[in-house]
């Protein structure tokens, strides 16, 4: 069935969609609000040293590597009546807006030890409410609907309706100066609560697992380690995320190399808005071209543009900024495109294995993202304090504003080519053979007509227990 034909037997409404949209504003608005400014509070307001946060960051992420998998398994074990993802969504809408918040009340008149035992415990919080926010959210597009194109289409418009309202989080520079972070994070945070409590009652699950019993630990650990291509898929997403260090360092790099606070608004700017057209453009690709080659055109843009930048400098302000929209276009693509593989992965592994276990697959997501946010933030943030970088000063030594330059221009190609080579050499699937698969999971045709139109390229799970 070609994909044209598969858009015409959606099972969702169009109401469901944008609700799943709307619930993913409030999401947005956590991953600006402590992907870009929580490193930023703790380094300028509250003056933690850059090595201190990193250490930070990395002992979070040792407690992620527990946390994450052990919810994907609580997920896959869950049989509420509710359901097995929403339940979860809808206590996540309160929790998560709570524990956001409260990372920017950390009392400054205390010591740096006190401010670095504040993040700490607040981090890991965050980091729990997150993976119970996430991991739900995104698995719910496989309870949602059969159809893979449909899936990716309820992924993509979530992505065009949580960013444009988003967009508002460009205003939180000019807001924390004006109010201060208390009241500008407790704004935000309430209006996130407004979009996500009301769609976690929205949502149906058509497709739940009827399994009569939930599946055992070791079951889902060998599902898991079953589903290779999710495995090379995140692990070449972990290798894009360690050097992706614009996120970390461009605030900071618009404070002290193009001229102070002011320019965090124009900087943020000049890749959102072709970030946001990279959403309209992939949408509208889906329906014609492989995700996978899509992934890859978007990291050789960003390859190219970078060296470019880099080549250039940023004292011709026009050319930096016309290179860093082409840039924010790649650099917005490939976001985009790492939550629409997830569902392919759900697929994959039952058909290789015989479990529904779509938690596990999503927790690894969640888990990959965690993991990249983190240790992308901490090694940048380690290179800084190596480039002599002063927390809590007005300026910076022209070798810390070198470093800040290095960082946030080439660095980057590092990760870009690495996803570039491993996706090129040991990722396979493609998205015609997942349709394949979704139709023998679910009954539409027998495994022996799956084998067969796969050209035994894949074995299915009865296979291997013959």
């Amino acid at each position: 069935m070609s994909k044209e034909k598969q858009s015409k037997n959606y099972q969702t409404t169009w109401g469901e969609r944008m609700s799943f949209g709307v619930y993913g504003i409030g999401m947005n608005i956590f991953f600006v609000l402590i992907g870009s400014f929580l490193q930023q509070y703790y380094l300028v307001e509250a003056a933690v040293p850059a090595g201190i946060v990193a250490a930070v960051f990395l002992v979070v992420k040792i407690w992620d590597a527990i946390n994450d998998p052990m919810f994907g398994v609580i997920v896959d074990k869950s049989r509420m009546k509710a359901g097995k993802y929403v339940p979860w969504m809808r206590v996540a809408s309160v929790f998560l807006p709570v524990v956001a918040t409260a990372l920017f009340f950390v009392p400054l008149e205390v010591s740096v030890t006190g401010k670095a035992i504040f993040l700490l415990f607040g981090y890991m919080l965050y980091d729990v409410a997150s993976t119970m926010t996430e991991v739900p959210y995104f698995a719910l597009t496989t309870a949602m609907t059969d159809n893979p194109t449909e899936r990716s289409q309820i992924i993509s418009t979530s992505k065009l309706v949580s960013t444009i309202p988003a967009f508002v989080v460009l205003f939180i520079p000019s807001m924390y100066q004006s109010i201060g972070w208390k009241p500008t994070v407790a704004i935000f945070s309430a209006f996130a609560l407004l979009t996500m409590l009301p769609g976690s009652f929205k949502f149906k699950e058509r497709y739940r697992v009827q399994e009569d019993k939930p599946p055992k630990v070791k079951e889902l650990l060998a599902y898991v380690r079953k589903n290779k291509y999710l495995l090379i898929f995140f692990s070449s997403a972990i290798v894009y995320g360690l050097s992706n260090t614009v996120g970390t360092v461009g605030n900071l790099f618009a404070i002290y190399n193009l001229g102070g606070d002011s320019m965090i608004t124009p900087i943020l700017l000049i890749s959102f808005i072709p970030g946001l057209l990279s959403i309209f453009i992939v949408k509208g690709l889906l329906n014609r071209m492989d995700k996978m080659r899509i992934l890859v055109l978007s990291n050789l843009v960003t390859i190219v543009s970078s060296v470019l930048m880099y080549i250039t400098g940023y004292e011709n302000f026009l050319v930096f900024a016309l290179l860093n929209a082409v840039r924010g276009f790649s650099s917005g693509a490939n976001t985009m495109m790492y939550f629409l593989f997830t569902p392919d992965f759900a697929e994959y592994g039952t058909y290789v294995t015989g479990l529904h276990a779509e938690g596990s697959a999503f927790a690894i997501q969640s888990f990959s993202s965690k993991v990249i946010g983190a240790l992308s933030s901490a090694i940048t943030l380690l290179l800084m304090s190596l480039f002599g970088f002063i927390s809590g000063s007005d300026t910076q030594t022209e070798v810390a504003k070198t470093g800040l330059w290095l960082l946030y221009s080439v660095i980057p190609i590092i990760g870009a080519i690495g996803q570039v080579v491993i996706l090129q050499l040991f990722y396979k699937l493609r998205d015609r053979d997942v349709l394949v698969m979704s139709q023998a999971n679910h009954g539409e045709i027998t495994l022996d007509e799956s084998e067969q139109l796969l050209e035994g390229r894949y074995k299915a799970f009865r296979a291997q227990q013959e």
